[in-house]
């Protein structure tokens, strides 16, 4: 029946647990991702999969647990959403110009493009074929390299014929080089009344012009 000679005290230690942070990656298809949780005080961390640089081909989900350096486990599991952005898909166009002219490439599929040439307007001096890439909103490069072709073809080379008539006459004017003629004064046959100059404009079979 006799009491104790003293009081014993349990103390009794709360120890907190971690809240965990995560951050929610953008990446361009083909390309990894590194998911980097947060948390204060905690020792390990672990992610579903295994493995915290991930090359997901859509968009993933990933959760993320952790153990404090108490050992409590966290009281949460953070989600990690990787969002995968499509490369785009670029589509360009070919054109035939006459030598001299120009030319300009429209290139479709994405927001931003990079020619080979420096710009979407050429003027090549033969057959040329260029390169364009492309780049989306996102920054991602497109998947592949479109290839515009671009035909040049020759302006004709004029020659014509010139004369001395008596005041009166008629002079006819030859040009050969092209396959078909306008010209200045209408008509290959002239007669003017004093000395004149006519100019000549000849058109290949494939649209090129030329003036003499």
């Amino acid at each position: 029946g006799c009491a104790s000679s003293n009081t014993a005290i349990s103390t009794i230690s709360v120890n907190s647990r971690p809240t965990i942070t995560v951050n929610n990656p953008s990446i361009c298809a083909g390309n990894s991702a590194v998911i980097s949780p947060s948390a204060t005080g905690v020792n390990v961390f672990n992610i579903s999969g295994g493995n915290f640089t991930v090359n997901p081909t859509s968009n993933s989900s990933y959760s993320v647990t952790a153990t404090g350096t108490n050992g409590c486990a966290s009281t949460n599991t953070a989600i990690s959403n990787v969002v995968v952005n499509s490369l785009p898909v670029i589509s360009v166009n070919d054109g035939t110009i006459c030598s001299g002219q120009t030319f300009t490439i429209n290139a479709s599929g994405a927001n931003t493009y990079t020619y080979s040439s420096g710009s979407n307007t050429v003027t090549p001096t033969s057959n040329t074929t260029y390169s364009i890439t492309g780049t989306s909103s996102q920054g991602c490069v497109s998947s592949n390299t479109a290839m515009s072709s671009i035909v040049v073809n020759p302006s004709p080379t004029l020659s014509v014929n010139n004369g001395t008539i008596c005041s009166g006459q008629n002079f006819t004017i030859t040009a050969t080089g092209a396959d078909t003629y306008t010209y200045s004064g209408g008509s290959n046959i002239v007669s003017p009344i004093n000395n004149t100059i006519y100019q000549v404009t000849g058109t290949s079979s494939l649209g090129c012009a030329a003036s003499n």
